[in-house]
């Protein structure tokens, strides 16, 4: 009876130890935690663009143009939140939203070559500033993983991402022009004709107008947390976010144009020219979304 009695006293409590440290194993009270960051990134986006021709007109037996437009992401801005949900006390899923921005300044190298048939020889020769700009929202659902020791917490996490960006960019190039007038001079018994011609190169606005689109990729990262208190912390960490490329073809504009010399002013670029130079501008600018981002920032024990 007496080992009756105590076989039953012994499995329940066997019982209620494993429970409760079944229960302390799996009691996380604040399953959410919440991250708010902003930082520094860097992109990939690099990129050239050519355009060349060559062409005679009357007393110009040979006309050389290159443009070499070079486009490079400069400073770049991220600021973003992750959200993450434990289904176990260091593992769970993540979500998370972001905002980038990011300058992508543009120059271009101009040189051209007058050919005379004198043997005459006119160089021209110019550069300019131009000006781009990418925005990213990148929306992410991830697998979360943790390990804590005191005050201190390192994480990671990687999954889908969808991207939905923005670009656009402006720059100039230039195209060179020639303007030809005859007069006819009347000297007995026959017309002899007389041949006036100027050169110039006209400093012509391109544009990639503003493109909106939406490519699913992928992300990963990690960093370390501190608590500070049962609510708030501290949080510094990396993301690397992977997105397809994409490319653009810059657009000329027609319009009117002043010679980047003055030697021809007021000279209409016509929708024809824009086409025809469109035909000899090569290598399209590739803009690669992907980014590594840099941040510090604030977390949360929801």
């Amino acid at each position: 009876m007496r080992n009756t009695l105590s076989k039953r006293f012994f499995i329940p409590a066997v019982l209620l130890c494993l429970a409760s440290r079944s229960s302390a194993q799996m009691d996380f009270s604040r399953p959410f935690e919440l991250r708010l960051f902003t930082g520094l990134s860097m992109t990939q986006i690099r990129g050239d663009t050519g355009y060349g021709d060559e062409w005679q007109l009357e007393l110009l037996s040979k006309i050389t143009e290159q443009n070499r437009i070079s486009a490079k992401s400069g400073k770049a801005f991220f600021m973003g939140a992750f959200l993450a949900y434990f289904l176990r006390p260091d593992y769970g899923l993540e979500a998370g939203l972001g905002f980038f921005k990011a300058d992508v300044p543009n120059t271009t190298a101009f040189h051209s070559e007058f050919t005379w048939s004198s043997g005459a020889r006119t160089k021209k020769s110019a550069e300019w500033a131009g000006t781009g700009d990418l925005r990213i929202i990148p929306i992410s659902l991830n697998a979360f993983g943790r390990s804590r020791k005191g005050k201190f917490e390192v994480y990671g996490s990687a999954g889908l991402t969808l991207f939905w960006n923005a670009f656009q960019a402006a720059a100039t190039a230039g195209f060179s022009v020639s303007d030809v007038a005859f007069i006819l001079t009347y000297v007995p018994p026959n017309w002899e004709k007389t041949v006036i011609q100027s050169a110039d190169a006209l400093p012509v606005g391109l544009e990639i107008q503003k493109s909106s689109w939406v490519s699913p990729g992928m992300n990963v990262g990690g960093g370390i947390d501190y608590k500070l208190s049962k609510k708030i912390g501290l949080t510094a960490g990396f993301r690397y976010f992977l997105c397809p490329k994409r490319e653009f073809e810059w657009k000329w504009k027609p319009g009117f144009y002043d010679g980047i010399d003055a030697v021809i002013t007021d000279w209409e670029f016509t929708s024809d020219n824009a086409k025809y130079a469109a035909s000899k501008t090569t290598s399209p600018l590739k803009v690669n979304p992907s980014f590594l981002q840099l941040g510090l920032g604030i977390k949360v024990f929801l």
